[in-house]
This record gives C-alpha cells, sequence and structure tokens, in this order.
C-alpha cells in the first residue's frame, strides 16, 4: 500500500511482476508478410485493429477510440505498417533480454520513429514491454521517443489500463520528473481512462518535488471535483509545500479544508502546519496549533518536538525551548543527536555558553553521538560571549573526538577570535581550514576581515578582499562595512571613501553600519567639516547613536565646541538618546577649548541624565 493516494486500494491495480508467465495482456502476434505478400489495410473507419491481429472466422473486431488521442499527438509521421511481434507466433520476449534492448535505445544519442517501430516490430511485446520501454526513455528525459512509444500503440490497437499508467505515473513522480508524469497523466486521459484518486496523488507528489504549489493546489481542487477525497498524507504534503514557499496562509485555509471533508490531522499534518507557521514567522499561533494538537490526544514525535524547540530559539524563547525538551524526556519521546543539537543550537543564539555545555554533557552521558553541529553550536555558544578561549578548547575536543570541523565551524571559531581581538590567531585558524582542504566562504572572509579591522590591520583586511575576489566570492555589506572600519581604524579616508564608492557601484545599499564606519574615517583622520557632511549623505539613512557620536568625536580633535553643541541639539531633536560616550566627548570638547566650567557643567549634566561616570569621565 503506497500511502498518501486515496481510497483507491493498493498500488497499482493491475500490476504485475515481469516473468513470461503472469504479465500484462499482450498484443496478439502474426507472421510478417513476405515481400510478395501485401499488407491488408485495417477495416474501413475502424481507426486500425484493437488487437495487432484481423478478426478470425468473421469475429466483430472492436475498434480503438483514437480520435481523443490525435490532438494529443498530431505532427508525428505515421511510420508504421504491419503488426508487432514475430515469425514464431510462440515466441516471448525474455524479460532481461528486453530491459537490454530497453536501455540501449534509452542511451542512443538519437531516437528516430522509424527505430521505435523497427525494435517493437521486431519482438512479441505487451504491455509489459511497452512499460519498460517507456519508463528508460523517461528516466533520461527522451521525451519525443516516448511519444513515438503512444503512437506504436495506438496505431496498433494496443491500450493501456489504469494500472499501466498509474504504475508509471507513480514512477516519475517519485522521481520528480513532472514533464512525464504530465505525459502519463494527459495519454491516460486521451485513452478514455478517468484518472483515480491514486493518479492525482501521484501527480501531486510530482509536483511537490519540483516545488509547483500552484499546479499542486489545482491538482487537489480537480480530484476534489471529481468526488475523491484526498488522504492525511496528500493534505500533509500540500501543506508542507506552502510553508516551504511562504505561504503559511494557503497552507492554513488547506488544513481547515481538510477538516471540512472529515479527514483527521495526524502529527505530520500538525508538524507541516507549524513548519509552515514558523517560516511565516507566526510562532505563536504555531504554539496555539500545538496546544490544540495536545488537546485531541495527538502524542507529538521527535520531530515535532525538535520543531517546537527550534522555533523558541528563533524567538529568543530559550527558558520555553527547555522546556519543550523536559516534556519530551518526560513522555518518553527518545531523543536523538538531532533534538540535542536543536536545544543547544537555541541556548547558544543567546550566548547561553554553560547551559549550552551542561546540555550537552547530559547528552555525551546518555551516550547520544555529538557531531560537527553540536561542536559548532558550542563554539557559536562562546563566541556570542566573546569566550575565545573556551571556543578554541571546544574546537580542540572536537577534534580529538575525529570530528571533521566544515566552514561552519571555523568561521564561528574564526569570529570568536575577533571578538576577542586575537586577528593572529584568527589568521593561523583560517590558514588551517585552507591546508586541510576546506575552502573558505563568504562567513569565513568576514569573519578574518571583522577580526583584522578590530585590531586596526587595515591593510590585512584590504589583502583578505582581494584574495576574496580572487576566489570568485564577491564580498557583501557586511564586509564593506568592516573594510570602512579597518581604513578608519588606519586613519585612511580616502581608502574608505574608495570601498564606499565601490560598493554602491556594485549595487549593494549602504546601511547605519556604513554611515558610521564612514564618518568615523573623516573624524579620525581630522576632516571633521566631511565627517558632519556625510551624515547627510546616504539616500535613506537615518544617523544613529553610534554616527553622532562619532561625529562628535570628530570635533572634540579640533575642540569644536560650537559644533559640537550643534550636534547634540540635533541628536534631540531627532530623538536619539546620549550616552556615557557622548557626554564624555562634550566633557573633553570643552576641556581642550579651555572651557573648564562648561565641561564642569556637562560633567553635572551626565549626572543629571541618570548616568554613572567612569574613569574616563573623571580624568577629562
Amino acid at each position: 500500500r503506497e500511502p498518501g493516494m486515496g481510497t483507491m486500494g493498493a498500488f497499482p491495480p493491475g500490476e504485475q511482476p515481469p516473468n513470461t508467465e503472469s504479465r500484462y495482456p499482450r498484443a496478439p502476434s502474426r507472421p510478417i508478410p513476405g515481400p510478395q505478400q501485401p499488407l491488408p489495410p485495417p477495416p474501413p473507419n475502424s481507426g486500425g485493429y484493437r488487437s495487432a491481429s484481423p478478426p478470425a472466422n468473421g469475429a466483430t473486431q472492436t475498434s480503438t477510440n483514437r480520435g481523443s488521442m490525435q490532438p494529443k499527438l498530431q505532427g508525428f509521421a505515421r511510420a508504421f505498417q504491419g503488426t508487432p511481434g514475430s515469425n514464431d507466433p510462440e515466441a516471448q520476449v525474455d524479460p532481461d533480454h528486453w530491459e537490454e534492448i530497453c536501455m540501449r535505445m534509452a542511451q542512443r544519442e538519437k531516437i528516430s520513429q522509424v527505430q521505435v517501430s523497427q525494435e517493437l516490430r521486431a519482438h512479441n511485446v505487451g504491455l509489459w514491454e511497452y512499460k519498460r520501454l517507456i519508463l528508460a526513455l523517461g528516466d533520461r528525459q527522451r521525451m519525443g521517443a516516448v511519444m513515438y512509444v503512444f503512437e506504436h500503440m495506438v496505431n496498433y490497437g494496443v491500450r493501456g489500463d489504469m494500472g499501466f499508467y498509474n504504475s508509471l505515473l507513480h514512477h516519475f513522480a517519485k522521481e520528480g520528473n513532472v514533464d512525464m508524469a504530465m505525459l502519463m497523466y494527459t495519454n491516460m486521459e486521451a485513452g478514455g481512462i478517468t484518472p483515480n484518486a491514486f493518479t492525482f496523488g501521484a501527480m501531486i507528489k510530482a509536483y511537490n518535488k519540483k516545488g509547483e504549489w500552484k499546479k499542486a493546489i489545482q491538482a487537489l481542487q480537480t480530484m476534489r471535483k471529481r468526488g475523491h477525497i484526498p488522504d492525511v498524507v496528500i493534505y500533509g504534503i500540500i501543506i508542507n509545500l506552502l510553508g516551504k514557499v511562504g505561504h503559511w496562509q494557503l497552507a492554513l485555509q488547506v488544513f481547515q479544508d481538510m477538516r471540512v471533508v472529515r479527514v483527521a490531522p495526524n502529527v505530520v499534518a500538525y508538524t507541516s502546519l507549524i513548519h509552515a507557521l514558523d517560516r511565516g514567522g507566526q510562532w505563536r499561533r504555531a504554539f496555539e496549533l500545538f496546544a490544540e494538537m495536545q488537546q485531541t490526544g495527538i502524542q507529538a514525535d521527535v520531530k515535532l518536538y525538535t520543531t517546537l524547540i527550534s522555533i523558541c530559539g528563533k524567538a529568543g524563547q530559550w527558558r520555553a525551548a527547555l522546556v519543550l525538551f523536559d516534556q519530551m524526556q518526560a513522555q518518553g519521546v527518545q531523543l536523538d543527536t538531532g533534538s540535542y543539537n536543536t536545544l543547544i543550537a537555541a541556548l547558544a543564539r543567546q550566548g547561553l555558553w554553560q547551559r549550552a555545555i551542561k546540555v550537552f554533557n547530559n547528552m555525551w552521558s546518555e551516550g547520544i553521538a555529538a557531531d560537527v553541529i553540536t561542536y559548532t553550536s558550542l563554539i557559536s555558544a562562546c563566541e556570542k560571549d566573546g569566550r575565545w578561549e573556551k571556543a578554541l578548547q571546544i574546537f580542540k575536543v572536537m577534534r580529538d573526538s575525529g570530528i571533521v570541523a566544515n566552514v561552519l565551524t571555523y568561521s564561528s571559531l574564526i569570529s570568536a577570535m575577533a571578538k576577542g581581538k586575537q586577528w593572529q590567531k584568527a589568521v593561523l585558524l583560517f590558514e588551517g581550514m585552507q591546508k586541510e582542504g576546506v575552502r573558505p566562504d563568504l562567513n569565513a572572509y568576514s569573519a578574518l576581515i571583522t577580526a583584522c579591522e578590530k585590531d586596526g590591520r587595515w591593510y590585512k583586511a584590504m589583502q583578505l578582499s582581494e584574495a576574496m575576489k580572487a576566489d570568485g566570492i564577491e564580498p557583501d555589506t557586511t564586509v564593506y562595512n568592516a573594510l570602512i572600519s579597518a581604513c578608519a581604524q588606519g586613519r585612511q579616508w580616502n581608502l574608505a571613501q574608495l570601498f564606499y564608492e565601490e560598493m554602491c557601484a556594485v549595487g549593494l545599499q549602504p546601511t547605519v553600519v556604513t554611515l558610521g564606519a564612514l564618518v568615523n574615517a573623516y573624524g579620525r583622520a581630522g576632516n571633521w567639516q566631511r565627517a558632519i557632511q556625510v551624515l547627510d549623505e546616504i539616500p535613506g539613512v537615518t544617523p544613529n547613536l553610534v554616527c553622532f557620536n562619532s561625529a562628535l568625536a570628530a570635533c572634540q580633535v579640533v575642540a569644536h565646541w560650537s559644533m559640537a553643541l550643534q550636534l547634540f541639539q540635533r541628536m534631540q531633536d531627532v530623538g536619539v538618546e546620549p550616552d556615557l560616550f557622548t557626554y564624555n566627548t562634550l566633557i573633553s570638547v570643552f576641556e581642550k577649548a579651555d572651557l573648564m566650567e562648561a565641561a564642569s557643567d556637562w560633567f553635572d549634566a551626565l549626572q543629571t541624565a541618570g548616568l554613572k561616570p567612569d574613569i574616563v569621565s573623571y580624568n577629562t
């Protein structure tokens, strides 16, 4: 029983094993006429013989309705004469030999209609042989040759039955060969065979393989109109497909339709809809659906729990993730590596490295094997909290366990070094990754450039950007921002401007981070006028606190207290809340201008704003 094929029953109807004792009805054969023996014409207006031999003893011959198939096959030459079969009416086609013939034909560079006709006429073929030939040709996308085979069947009155077409359609659908599946469906209807629930189910599976959600919905609607009720598997497939393409509203509608026709949702259908809601950012609805499922008495499996824990991680609800994990254990659900990895990843997103390591230790004590995803998530947790030493320790444990790091592992580790301002260690890790044959990707380059930027290694950052392009990887906005910031650290404002122009030239949209880096580059170089001008030069980008602080720092360099006051007023006008750095910079501006009374006033303003002075405040 193939799941997901409606109420049809065992798949496929009429299927028989490929042996010589039991097979599909074959076209009767007769001796091929000699050169002096002309072929008798088919009966007038009959459309050809139904069987491959004329009626005997005056029996009535039923004609095949070829008119319905003609529009589908028009344009193909009628190159066939005579009947299929061999000179020996008792001859049978050996199945293995026929398979070799089919493979040989499918592998030809070109297949003509005449070649197909010759092979079929040279053997005593029946429906089983036709099916094997269609499968061999269809698997290699030989659409034209498959059409030739169907044309040959029509000319000799050989008609496929429901089982013939459904088995072909099921095969091509399972392989994701939508074009061939559609061809089977078209010829099935053209041959006067009404598709059943199995047929529609196979087509929906084919559309699912190719991601063609609109056609899947159309097939579902047609199936319903013709009186076939899809089963829960078909509904689950469509809901899952709609979730993948981001149509959670449609997925919800299909789920409701399932209830209308009284098809009870199972855990797979609920999981598919929860997946769809998750992809649509509807995590609250996902948990409402989960609560509803529990009320119906359906037991959640490990896949559903893992999905829900992942949703909690994305929403920052790490406590809820822990509750779900405990609930899963209490209900006796078998835990696996994936469920542990998902919980560790949820904790890693929040930088909760100690909790993540505790979960890892429990995983180890339960005898569940960790993989590269486990260790990468642990390293990421340490990276989020700036624990670069701990990240290196975990990396060593991983390698001692014989697990090979991937590019994501190295990227997380290099990023941890960047946050710890360990740019030299980051370079060594990057070089080690290359020696091990792991090809750096955009994230790896971005992490290393950021490490160089944090330490002011602008020249090294430039070299990496060139190496990145040589590897065929185009920098993104994050990389350009890091390059501009690195140039700012090195007081290379002209290079910062060049990277900004290059960024715009390749079609990337500058962000507020870009703006802050540019202002900082001009300010550090002592070009305070340009630093203030650039605040308004990037369309659609509103300066934030970092941008204003960088502009104030530029005024501090030249002790331009009046411009500093204007910037502070502008901050208040646009609703940007000053921080401790803002007040410390203003105190420094007035101190450098020998306006000590004003500097003292700003020190008082700092405390009035509810901020606590630090050592920089007192020193200034």
